[in-house]
């Protein structure tokens, strides 16, 4: 009889160790090591982004991605792999920063220095662009958004681009976070540090580059630069894996049109692409509805028009429309409600536009950028200062041949050190005094106008009611109605005076401006020109003033003669380029 196998005590240990080698755990574990260990940054980025950063199922799971991120963090601390550790706890926060996390400011800053510490600049630019991210998006503080994006360049500029091979869509970020507070040529300067690349990263990224640029181009007024650019893009796309693309330049060349008035080109360029193929992408679908929506509403096509406003409020009620499209689509809910007579909902959506409006205005925030922007250059300034001080000084001592002198020049240092934190703590204690009393004359200014323009839409439906039954002779319209009538005119005397010091307070060089540009402007014109700027139509002007529309026209044609503006440019276009 042939001998039998039997398990020995040393048989189920080799048992074992196989089922371990072969279990899920570990083969993850290797692939871990094998993909993120002894790799150069880019190759370590790219095992990153598909497999955690593009993952949106793992995403999705809060729970799961959390523990694959701490296994990576396990990983880095066994093989005692520094930039690996702080590459998961990166990868936390930024998972973080979208979640309302309480304790995020705090552990990016923290990071932030930690990076700083051991000077791994991949990480010093990444992790200042996502706090600019969070200040942006999150916090609507686009003074500190720009400024830590403007902070990323000091470490991205001396990268090369092998050893970040993400430099150029970074370059892309700080250029879109300038355009959009409203500095174009800073942005300019970024697109085109950018473009020096050849877009081995992301070939999307040309795409994203020239849109931005077409974007800046239709701001500085430029509108043929701008279709210029967005229809290479058009054209360059069709027919490509970069269906987005195609679809954002075509809705962009078509809003282009409109604001011209070339309602012929609009249409052709929306019936272009199929509704079905636009479906997949939310926001692009949309704006296009929006487009077409308001080429209906300006060509007096009430039925299509209603269609299209329909088709998007369940969007609106779920709280799904895209933030780019709000204020379009409430303007145009605004007008779909006043058409269909719904007065009470008319009058809910335009509280809504009117603080939509506010919130997005990122031009209100124009001092804090400003700020934030200074403060970058003289921390550049101060950080040379450093240096060159650092070298006189070693200069300095080695020619210092008497150790009492020597003692005396330090003693002589501390005590300007000192003088000098002394006397900037005092400058630092009066300027927040000043700062305080400032932001709270604005909001209080703000609170002012808001009020203003609220009484505004209200006191204008009142007027509408009272006029109806003027012109229709109603029975009704007894002599109290003509005294409610006539205490509705805003701008008397008295209120002129507190809104023109609550309005010089939000815009504090506007009359100014009017005044330096022509020395025949009005108290009369002014007025016309404050309340054209809070964008209020000639109707609503009219009734405020308690003048006719007519007036409102012939003071508006007075006030571009007097001020020289173009017959084809509005007075808030003129104003705009003439504080640039």
């Amino acid at each position: 009889m042939g001998k039998q196998f039997q398990f020995t005590g040393q048989g189920f240990y080799y048992f074992y160790i196989l089922i371990f080698l072969f279990s899920p755990q570990f083969v993850q574990a290797q692939i871990y090591a094998e993909f993120l260990l002894d790799k150069s940054y880019g190759e370590r980025q790219e095992f990153l982004v598909k497999n955690y950063y593009n993952n949106h199922a793992l995403i999705k799971d809060s729970v799961a991605y959390n523990k694959e991120i701490e296994k990576i963090n396990q990983l880095g601390k066994k093989h005692k792999d520094q930039e690996l550790i702080l590459e998961s706890k990166f990868m936390r926060l930024n998972y973080l920063s979208s979640r309302n996390y309480r304790n995020y400011l705090q552990e990016i800053n923290e990071f932030i220095n930690q990076a700083d510490r051991l000077k791994i600049k991949q990480l010093q630019v990444r992790s200042r662009q996502a706090l600019g991210f969070h200040y942006f998006y999150e916090l609507n503080d686009y003074g500190k958004a720009i400024f830590h994006f403007l902070k990323s360049y000091e470490y991205l500029e001396n990268l090369k681009e092998e050893d970040f091979p993400e430099k150029q869509e970074a370059l892309l970020n700080i250029a879109n976070i300038c355009y959009n507070v409203g500095f174009e040529t800073k942005a300019l300067f970024y697109l085109q540090e950018a473009e020096k690349y050849n877009y081995s990263y992301s070939e999307g990224l040309k795409y994203n580059i020239l849109n931005t640029k077409a974007l800046i181009y239709n701001k500085l007024g430029n509108i043929d630069m701008s279709i210029s650019i967005h229809n290479n893009v058009y054209n360059a796309t069709k027919n490509t894996k970069f269906e987005e693309w195609n679809i954002i330049s075509n809705n962009d060349i078509a809003m282009l049109y409109f604001n011209q008035n070339n309602f012929s080109k609009v249409k052709s360029y929306l019936d272009d692409l199929t509704m079905e193929n636009i479906e997949r992408f939310p926001c692009q679908y949309q704006q296009r509805n929006i487009l077409y929506a308001k080429y209906y509403l300006a060509s007096h096509t009430y039925p299509n028009f209603f269609e299209k406003v329909e088709l998007l409020i369940p969007y609106f009620e779920k709280g799904e429309i895209c933030s780019m499209n709000k204020i379009e689509f409430l303007s145009l809910l605004y007008s779909y409600y006043k058409s269909k007579s719904d007065y009470h909902n008319t009058l809910i959506i335009a509280d809504k536009l009117l603080k939509t409006i506010k919130e997005s205005d990122r031009t209100i925030q124009s001092n804090e950028v400003k700020i934030a922007i200074e403060q970058n250059n003289f921390e550049i300034l101060q950080q040379k200062e450093k240096e060159l001080n650092r070298s006189k000084y070693i200069t300095y001592i080695l020619n210092f041949f008497y150790v009492a002198l020597i003692v005396f020049a330090i003693l002589t240092f501390i005590f300007i050190f000192k003088r000098k934190q002394e006397l900037n703590r005092k400058r630092l204690i009066e300027n927040q005094t000043i700062l305080q009393k400032k932001e709270q004359e604005i909001s209080q200014a703000n609170s002012f106008i808001e009020k203003f323009k609220s009484d505004i839409i209200e006191k204008n439906k009142i007027i509408d009611e009272m006029t109806a039954k003027i012109q229709h002779s109603n029975p009704n319209f007894q002599e109290t109605d003509h005294e409610l009538l006539n205490k509705l005119v805003i701008l008397t005397e008295d209120d002129w005076l507190r809104f023109k010091k609550e309005f010089t307070i939000l815009y504090p060089n506007f009359f100014e401006t009017l005044g330096n540009e022509s020395t025949q402007i009005t108290p009369a014109l002014k007025r016309l020109a404050a309340l054209l700027y809070l964008r209020l139509n000639f109707q609503e002007i009219s009734n405020t003033l308690g003048i006719s529309k007519d007036s409102v026209a012939r003071t508006n044609r007075r006030l571009k003669n007097v001020l020289n503006i173009p017959k084809d440019q509005d007075f808030i276009d003129w104003y705009r380029e003439k504080l640039k």
